[in-house]
């Protein structure tokens, strides 16, 4: 039997899912079917682009990673040839903050709080353990941005 929240099979039953702790139902019968996980990774730092092209870009990914059922988005906006964080990062997160607060994405998680060892992205690994595969998930790195959708 399969969460239909996250899709991962279900060991045991004490009627939470224990990789998102969604609640299970008696029966999955009136449930719709689990949607397959999916994870992709877009770049918005190719060609180095204004920031307002970055942003259409970042806008254009998440809405066309939505419409294929992408649950994860790892965008790589890169830290800045500053050594202290670019423009094109800071807006991006920006950007993310005011679409979480529209509800238009889930949230999302800076790429420093990622691993294993830091809060934030032992929660998001808890949550979609698939993403254990994918080494932008692993390790912290300011240059990327998780987003869930």
């Amino acid at each position: 039997m399969d969460c239909p929240c996250c899709g991962n099979s279900q060991a045991g039953n004490d009627g939470r899912c224990p990789y998102c702790g969604e609640t299970l139902a008696e029966t999955f019968a009136d449930l719709p079917a689990p949607m397959a996980f999916c994870y992709r990774q877009v770049s918005i730092k190719e060609g180095m682009p204004s920031v307002d092209e970055a942003l259409r870009l970042l806008t254009a990914s998440i809405g066309a990673a939505q419409t294929r059922g992408v649950r994860v988005l790892s965008v790589v906006h890169g830290y800045g040839s500053s050594g202290k964080g670019g423009i094109i990062r800071d807006e991006c997160r920006k950007y993310l903050d005011i679409l979480r607060g529209k509800g238009e994405i889930a949230d999302f998680i800076h790429g420093e709080n990622l691993g294993k060892r830091r809060p934030q992205g032992k929660n998001l690994l808890k949550r979609f353990p698939q993403l254990d595969n994918y080494r932008d998930c692993q390790v912290s790195n300011p240059g990327v941005t998780m987003v869930v959708l």
